[in-house]
């Protein structure tokens, strides 16, 4: 893997799952903070995560719980900063496991191009969300509330932190707009060897 772009104020948040069934998920995004550094986002993250994670990813096959958030500056200098979790925040997909199914959200910026948009693959999802390869409506409409209710909060928390699409290609972030949950289940094959077992 290629070392990753110096972005000032920008962090990449990594969201480690306990796993289930075989399965460790790993669910990556990536904030900015003018004035806020690892050790101060991870509280508020934690604050926020507890309050709205458990709906945000609820999606997620149940038995996989947050076991902690990495934050890594993207200064070129830091090393990751390991914020527990108050939580619980846990997936709640019921039914057999579908391991290569996964809800998908997708960030949109007022940056044109591939370069302001961004997706999150959440999965494995259980067999009862999902009808004819589509996730459920009242899963989805979860899912996009409480994301709504996260990013709302971050940003008006202390410090001030939003949701950013950072593109790793030209060193930059922008500020996510709106955010969308697809209908119809993801797949994320080139990802798979990566998940952690």
């Amino acid at each position: 893997m290629p070392p990753l772009p110096v972005i000032p104020f920008t962090f990449r948040i990594t969201l480690p799952w306990s796993g289930a069934g075989g399965v460790k998920p790993v669910n990556v995004f990536h904030v900015r903070s003018a004035t806020g550094t690892a050790s101060t986002i991870g509280p508020l993250l934690d604050t926020q995560l507890t309050a709205h994670g458990s709906s945000m990813f609820n999606a997620l096959y149940t038995g996989n719980s947050l076991s902690g958030i990495e934050i890594l500056p993207l200064d070129g200098v830091s090393t990751t900063f390991l914020q527990s979790v108050t939580g619980p925040v846990l997936g709640s997909g019921s039914g057999g496991i579908l391991p290569g199914f996964s809800q998908v959200l997708s960030l949109h910026t007022n940056q044109r191009g591939s370069r302001g948009r961004g997706r999150m693959f959440i999965g494995p999802v259980g067999e009862t969300q999902v009808n004819d390869g589509s996730m459920s409506a009242g899963t989805n409409a979860t899912t996009l509330s409480a994301w709504g209710a996260f990013i709302t909060a971050i940003s008006g928390g202390s410090p001030a932190t939003d949701l950013v699409v950072a593109s790793y290609l030209h060193a930059d972030a922008h500020d996510v707009q709106t955010i969308r949950v697809d209908t119809v289940c993801g797949m994320q094959r080139r990802r798979q060897n990566q998940i952690r077992t």
